[in-house]
């Protein structure tokens, strides 16, 4: 996969994610494909991420997305990190937690690799204590 392809794939991926297109998005993974997500865990198969997309817009929605930079490897399999900042508002439960209205910043780094111009891996490192704070189920001391 050229780094134009990767370009353009993640370009239609920010896309289908911003317009919470859960079938797009499960589309954009090969079938045998794995995330690991501190919220999600370990998901496998194509089916189980499109779950995993349907769970993420039920509980947060109207999310828009910047993209902060984008590393582009040369290696056999595509490889690629994209790091972008997500805005959204938390509008049904997650953890027990009912949805409050709030919106809520995440910067969120992607590692991703590809085979046959689609995700066969991908791991999200994100600061999950951080999104904690901001629905308001943790504290934190002023400086």
């Amino acid at each position: 996969m050229s780094s134009d392809a990767i370009r353009a794939f993640l370009a239609d991926f920010v896309s289908a994610w911003e317009r919470e297109d859960v079938q797009a998005l499960a589309a954009c993974y090969a079938p045998e494909c794995t995330i690991e997500s501190p919220m999600f865990h370990t998901v496998r198969g194509r089916a189980a991420v499109e779950r995993s997309y349907a769970e993420l817009f039920r509980a947060f929605t109207d999310q828009t997305i910047r993209v902060e930079e984008t590393v582009i490897g040369g290696e056999d399999p595509a490889r690629a990190v994209v790091i972008w900042t997500a805005t959204a508002t938390h509008a049904g439960e997650v953890y027990g937690i009912p949805g409050s209205g709030k919106r809520i910043d995440a910067t969120i780094a992607f590692v991703l690799s590809f085979r046959d111009g689609l995700i066969l891996h991908e791991r999200r490192i994100y600061d999950f204590t951080f999104m904690l704070v901001q629905l308001g189920v943790l504290k934190t001391k002023g400086a």
